[in-house]
């Protein structure tokens, strides 16, 4: 999955602490390979689908230029393979970041 998202986020600074909430909306293309029958015949389907998402998270300013940080996020997608109902393609994504401002 290759997800494209643009995110809003509510900041709530609180020194160099600063937590925040948001939540927001995009495109994933999503493609498989799947071998059903276990003969190594396989199968090959994409689609690109749209997702939204809403997470929450918090910055820590570490001095003048330096901060580190990390946040939750838990997306929401489904596709539709092989003519096969909708498959739910959600899940959560942490992640940890470290920064610098030049």
């Amino acid at each position: 999955m290759v997800p494209v998202t643009l995110t809003v986020k509510a900041v709530l600074p609180a020194g160099s602490i600063e937590p925040w909430i948001g939540g927001g909306a995009g495109a994933a293309w999503v493609r498989i390979h799947q071998d059903p029958t276990g003969d190594l015949s396989t199968l090959t389907d994409s689609e690109t689908t749209f997702t939204y998402h809403a997470g929450a998270g918090v910055t820590v300013q570490l001095g003048k230029r330096w901060s580190a940080g990390a946040d939750l996020r838990y997306a929401f997608a489904k596709v539709k393979w092989f003519n096969e109902p909708d498959v739910a393609l959600d899940g959560l994504r942490v992640t940890a970041a470290v920064g610098t401002r030049f």
